[in-house]
C-alpha cells in the first residue's frame, strides 16, 4: 500500500512497460510532475529501465499482455490497487492495459482517462473495434491536433470529451548548454543525426539513401527493434553513415548533432524528437505528415520533406547544411520548443484531472 498524502488526489497511470519511447517518457514526466505538485502518483507496468526515473510508486503487472484472461486478471488486481491506495483517477496510455483499466475503473466507480498516443492503424472493423477502447475515457487526451482529427474521422465520440495536450519537452533537461557525450565520431564533418528505434517505419533506409553523396556524416542512434530490418539496413549503408546504440542520455547525444532528422514513413502522432532537437538549438528535417507539421516551422526551424522520398530528404538536409550553424536559426528552434514545453503539458493534463475530480 502507498502512503497517501492527506487530501491530495492519487492518479494511477498504466502502460505496457517502461523500457523506452515517447509514451514511456510522457508517463515518467507526468509522474514526476504529480509528485512535485504534492499529489500522489502510481504507475503500473511490466517494468523496464525507466522505472528508476519514477518519483512516485510503481506496481508491476503483466500490463503488456493481450491475452484476454491476463487482461481480466489485471483488471481485478487493479481494482485491489485502486481500493487499497484510494486512487481517484486511472489513466491508460495503451490499448491492452486500457481494457483492464476500463473494467477496474467501472468496478471501483472512479474516472477513466485515456491518452491517444498514435493512429493505431487498422485494416478491418475488428481492429478498429479493438482500438476504440482508447475513446472510452471519461476524458480523452489527444497528443496533437493531427491525432484529434484522426479520432473524429474514424471513431464515434463526442468531440467535447477530447482535449489536445501536445507532448512537452523538458527545457532544463534538453538544454543547448548540455555537453556532448563522446561518441567517437570523426572531427571536421557536419553531423546529421537520426535518433529512434531501429524499425522499418522509422525510415532509416530512406535516411541512409538520402545521405549518399552528401559532405556530412549520418549517425543513426537507436536500439534495434527488428533484427531482420537491421540486417537489411547494414547492407545498404553508404560509407558516410554509421549506426550507434541507443542511450537514455539523449540531450548529450543530440548535442553532437548539427542537424536532426525524423524520416518516419508512417505519421508520427506528435514527433517528440523534433521538439527535443529544437530545444537543443538543432534544426530539423522531418517527413511532411502527422505531428511534424505542428512542430517544425518550414524554412525557419527546418524543412518538411516528401514522405518516403530520399531525393526530397537529401535536398532538405543539403539546404540545412548551409545554415545549420546560424545563430538566428538556433534561436528560432529554441523559441519554437518553448511553445511546446513540459510545463504547458503538465498544466493542461492537470486541468483534465481537476475537471473530472470536480464532477465527482
Amino acid at each position: 500500500m502507498v502512503k497517501k498524502s492527506s487530501t491530495k488526489p492519487t492518479i494511477l497511470q498504466i502502460l505496457p512497460s517502461l523500457e523506452q519511447g515517447g509514451v514511456e517518457r510522457g508517463t515518467v514526466q507526468i509522474d514526476n510532475a504529480l509528485v512535485e505538485k504534492g499529489w500522489n502518483s502510481i504507475v503500473v507496468s511490466s517494468g523496464g529501465r525507466m522505472v528508476a526515473e519514477l518519483k512516485g510508486h510503481h506496481f508491476e503487472l503483466a500490463a503488456q499482455s493481450k491475452n484476454p484472461l491476463v487482461i481480466l486478471n489485471n483488471a481485478h488486481l487493479l481494482k485491489i490497487i485502486i481500493k487499497e491506495n484510494k486512487v481517484d483517477i486511472i489513466h491508460a496510455r495503451s490499448r491492452a492495459p486500457a481494457y483492464s483499466a476500463y473494467l477496474a475503473a467501472k468496478w471501483a466507480g472512479i474516472p477513466f482517462v485515456t491518452t491517444f498516443h498514435g493512429t493505431y492503424n487498422f485494416h478491418n472493423s475488428l481492429k478498429r473495434a479493438y482500438n476504440s477502447i482508447m475513446t472510452k475515457g471519461d476524458a480523452v487526451i489527444a497528443v496533437s491536433h493531427f491525432i484529434k482529427n484522426h479520432i473524429l474521422q474514424n471513431y464515434k465520440i463526442d468531440e467535447r470529451k477530447i482535449t489536445v495536450v501536445q507532448r512537452g519537452v523538458d527545457l532544463d533537461y534538453f538544454n543547448p548548454a548540455k555537453k556532448p557525450i563522446p561518441m567517437g565520431l570523426p572531427s571536421g564533418k557536419k553531423i546529421v543525426m537520426l535518433p529512434g528505434r531501429i524499425t522499418r517505419w522509422k525510415g532509416q533506409k530512406i535516411f541512409a539513401e538520402a545521405m549518399r553523396g552528401l559532405d556530412a556524416l549520418g549517425v543513426i542512434v537507436g536500439d534495434v527493434d527488428n533484427a531482420g530490418y537491421m540486417a537489411e539496413l547494414e547492407e545498404i549503408l553508404p560509407d558516410n553513415v554509421v549506426i550507434m546504440p541507443g542511450t537514455n542520455d539523449m540531450p548529450a547525444v543530440l548535442a553532437n548533432a548539427d542537424i536532426v532528422v525524423s524520416s518516419s514513413t508512417d505519421p508520427e502522432a506528435f514527433g517528440r524528437i523534433a521538439v527535443e532537437a529544437q530545444a537543443m538549438g538543432k534544426p530539423v528535417v522531418a517527413t511532411n505528415h502527422g505531428g511534424a507539421t505542428e512542430t517544425v516551422i518550414e524554412g525557419k526551424t527546418g524543412f518538411l520533406v516528401e514522405v518516403g522520398n530520399a531525393e526530397s530528404m537529401r535536398e532538405g538536409i543539403a539546404n540545412l547544411l548551409k545554415i545549420c550553424g546560424d545563430k538566428a536559426v538556433q534561436k528560432a528552434c529554441i523559441k519554437n520548443a518553448e511553445s511546446l514545453s513540459a510545463e504547458k503539458m503538465y498544466s493542461r493534463t492537470f486541468a483534465v484531472y481537476e475537471s473530472l475530480l470536480a464532477k465527482r
